[in-house]
């Protein structure tokens, strides 16, 4: 049936149970389509490890005139991406390339790297999840020894980098090539362990950057980094999205935030840490979007706790459900976006309670 739609630009077969012959027979349809250009095969049970996945290698590679390919979540290692390769550098025209989910790990990077240097049309790189670590993103970021394929790629407006296990010095490697890519738009380091380091060699390379949306979340970060990044922002005309949140700070940084909003900046929208020193009787995000109202609307993550005296009527310190007869003590709270708003929770220990971002603890 493929086979019989010359006119077929765009199709997804993902979060199927496809298997490597599945989905080497709908590529032998789509092969004889001249014009098709976006294809999407993640969570499609590719079993790169089988002997069969070399025919679908093959297969991919005479569609030559890809413009996106999505095989993220196919278990694809270092061995899979090897016989990848071939496929993916006969693509001239490959514009997005989603691989999050897949295993590749400092091998796998390696024919990534190979891949990126024949690949300079590449608009949109999703690498979340993959575990490269330090190693594996030196291999596409280059070395004092050699070039890396991500500075070849100045046409990159989107690259996701997230829970990729990278820690600082992996972080600062991605800083080192961010000026070579003039067309970024999107960097996403969420969920590594960059550290204050990591935060700070960002933050150096944000003014040469054209970064609009910027995700530093849960990246083990303190005041030092956050007081980096504040300075940046009175550097940078470019960014609008700012993502802190899942990060620790102090009242030193969060007087650097404020402070860094008083000055001329571009942000249109900011998410901070949950856990932020109030400043007395005025919450901060009161203080934040006195400073800043074209933020009020698009504040996330916010939330100083809120403590809620519930009487003791139990004297047992276990928790258990209320006294029979006895209705059960119920608040409603705000909570950040990540969990959902007006949340209802039900106290079942009468005793003093912080309610904080975090209602599953």
């Amino acid at each position: 049936v493929l086979s019989r739609l010359p006119e077929l630009r765009f199709f997804s077969i993902s979060n199927n149970k496809m298997l490597n012959h599945g989905i080497e027979r709908i590529l032998e349809g789509l092969e004889q389509l001249n014009n098709f250009k976006h294809l999407r095969l993640g969570n499609t049970m590719l079993a790169p490890f089988e002997r069969d996945f070399r025919e679908v290698a093959e297969r991919l590679r005479r569609l030559t005139a890809l413009e996106s390919l999505d095989i993220s979540d196919s278990e694809i290692d270092g061995d899979g991406m090897e016989l990848l390769t071939d496929a993916l550098i006969h693509m001239p025209n490959l514009k997005g390339l989603d691989l999050q989910g897949n295993p590749l790990r400092q091998e796998g990077a390696f024919y990534l790297g190979t891949v990126l240097l024949n690949c300079p049309t590449l608009v949109s790189l999703r690498l979340g999840s993959t575990e490269l670590g330090d190693n594996g993103i030196q291999s596409l970021t280059g070395t004092p020894f050699s070039v890396g394929g991500l500075s070849v790629c100045s046409g990159l407006t989107e690259l996701v980098l997230q829970h990729c296990q990278l820690r600082t010095a992996g972080v600062c490697s991605v800083a080192q090539v961010l000026p070579s890519l003039p067309s970024l738009t999107l960097l996403n380091l969420g969920e590594n362990w960059a550290k204050d380091q990591g935060a700070v060699a960002i933050a150096r390379v944000l003014p040469q950057c054209n970064i609009r949306s910027l995700d530093l979340s849960h990246i083990s970060m303190k005041d030092e980094g956050i007081i980096a990044i504040a300075e940046a922002l009175g550097q940078t005309t470019s960014l609008e999205d700012l993502n802190l949140s899942a990060n620790r700070i102090s009242s030193a940084g969060a007087e650097a935030i404020l402070q860094a909003l008083q000055r001329p900046h571009s942000l249109r929208r900011l998410k901070v840490p949950h856990k932020i020193q109030p400043y007395g009787r005025e919450p901060f995000i009161t203080r934040l979007q006195a400073l800043s109202p074209e933020l009020s609307e698009h504040l996330e993550g916010l939330n100083s706790g809120v403590e809620v005296e519930v009487p003791n009527p139990d004297p047992d310190p276990h928790w258990q459900g209320c006294p029979k007869g006895q209705e059960a003590e119920v608040l409603r709270v705000e909570v950040p976006i990540d969990y959902g708003s007006n949340t209802v929770c039900f106290v079942r220990r009468p005793k003093p309670l912080t309610l904080n971002h975090n209602l599953e603890e």
